[in-house]
């Protein structure tokens, strides 16, 4: 089943000759079974939403957040946005973090305000998360700010992330994943008054 065919008209007019996938995102995993394996992750899953179930399902974002995991090469990044509720500070959730953070390293996990959304008809505060794909010394230390930081505070803090280990030797790809996270946050910074 295809997904959001009018979105992807829009990213194949704007990056023509990249391979798209419109398919459900909590199994790309195994749709890209023996194809790209990606240093770098950005996501925006669904709060609490699948394709072709009624109901909330607050398992999405976990579930995605796992697949792009397992698809992302040892010593990528992965930087999410999610709704504020998945954090590690939350108890449902706490479980879930530990358990990542066997494989995958939380290096940083921050509430952002949800005012910056609300020219766009929404005040829902959100949740970025960095994640490398490293298992973590301590899988119960988990770096979480819980209380809402201003688009410039998270900013500093995005462009002060640890380089990816896995690229170290190479500059020209250890900032990418932080470089596209300062980006979205500049753009969110110039469309806001604070």
């Amino acid at each position: 089943m295809k997904l959001a065919p009018d979105r992807a008209k829009i990213l194949r007019r704007l990056f023509p000759g990249v391979p798209l996938f419109g398919v459900n995102a909590e199994q790309i995993n195994d749709y890209l079974a023996g194809k790209t394996q990606p240093s770098v992750v950005l996501m925006n899953p669904p709060f609490s939403s699948s394709p072709n179930v009624s109901n909330r399902n607050s398992k999405a974002t976990p579930r995605h957040i796992n697949s792009a995991l397992q698809r992302l090469c040892d010593g990528g990044r992965l930087v999410t946005i999610t709704a504020n509720w998945f954090s590690p500070a939350n108890p449902t959730w706490r479980e879930t973090f530990v358990k990542m953070q066997e494989k995958a390293q939380v290096v940083l996990s921050v509430r952002v305000t949800g005012k910056v959304y609300s020219k766009h008809g929404t005040q829902m505060d959100t949740r970025i998360t960095v994640i490398d794909k490293v298992p973590a010394d301590h899988p119960y230390d988990i770096p979480c700010i819980s209380q809402t930081l201003e688009l410039p505070r998270l900013l500093t803090l995005i462009e002060q992330l640890p380089k990816r280990s896995v690229w170290q030797h190479s500059t020209a790809f250890a900032p990418v994943g932080t470089l596209v996270t300062v980006m979205w946050l500049k753009l969110l910074i110039a469309a806001n008054e604070f």
